[in-house]
């Protein structure tokens, strides 16, 4: 899941690309559990503070998209492949 970035717009756009069922299956699930699993210790942690799922809640939202802007990054800097210009 693209931080930022609507569930279904990011649906759609799958849905107009090429990539297979399972594989899209897969990201969803791998890239969705933080942030469901974020959720869930956050509506716990309101329940009943003395818990500490808030402070995970913050951690399993906000790791998944610093996550996200430093792989992006890491992309933008390295280059194209043999014979690149730039």
């Amino acid at each position: 899941m693209a931080p930022g970035v609507p569930a279904t717009l990011l649906n759609h756009a799958a849905g107009l690309s090429r990539i297979r069922a399972r594989q899209f299956l897969a990201g969803v699930s791998i890239g969705g559990a933080p942030r469901a699993l974020g959720y869930s210790f956050l509506g716990a942690g309101l329940a009943d503070p003395s818990t500490g799922s808030p402070a995970l809640a913050v951690v399993l939202v906000v790791l998944p998209s610093l996550v996200a802007v430093a792989v992006g990054l890491s992309i933008r800097r390295a280059p194209a492949g043999p014979g690149a210009v730039g």
